[in-house]
């Protein structure tokens, strides 16, 4: 790291995001290591006496239990996270607030999280395969709902700090 600091302090930032993305040669491999782990060692819902260890992970990685994904809703709620961080991030500091490329980011940040409420909604309404990312069903319960309040409003300061 020493040789960084000397050659390019603008390198810095750079090597650490760098190492922060999932492809990445330093973060890479643990990550891929720990979704096996967490793939192979989460118990499945339905546990017989009688299963042995490949049966449960046939199951796990069946047609039938992929198909619960929801990627839909997961791309759409990574777009949306994603875009929305960029135009907050780079708002005021790379781009003027009034560019092209900080209003589109937020209009289809915001786009993307309508579609991504409407989706969950869809999916929670409707019999589909799919199970939803964020059931919207959770909002109905006071005590889940009071938390996520709680915890909202701390952090908006430090995050908003750095606009």
């Amino acid at each position: 790291m020493g040789i960084f600091i000397e050659v390019s302090r603008a390198a810095i930032p750079r090597v650490c995001l760098a190492s922060l993305t999932p492809l990445s040669p330093i973060s890479g491999p643990p990550g891929v290591l720990s979704i096996v782990i967490v793939a192979i060692f989460l118990p499945a819902s339905k546990v017989d006496s009688n299963t042995t260890f490949a049966m449960r992970l046939r199951a796990k990685f069946a047609r039938e239990t992929v198909q619960r994904v929801d990627v839909l809703g997961a791309f759409s709620l990574l777009a949306a996270s994603m875009l929305l961080v960029f135009a907050l991030e780079e708002g005021g500091s790379r781009y003027p607030w009034d560019s092209g490329a900080i209003i589109s980011t937020l209009v289809l940040s915001g786009v993307l999280w309508v579609f991504f409420v409407a989706w969950e909604i869809y999916l929670e309404k409707t019999r589909a395969v799919q199970e939803p990312i964020f059931p919207m069903g959770l909002l109905k319960n006071r005590l889940i709902s009071s938390m996520m309040l709680y915890e909202t409003p701390p952090d908006l300061p430090l995050a908003l700090r750095s606009l």
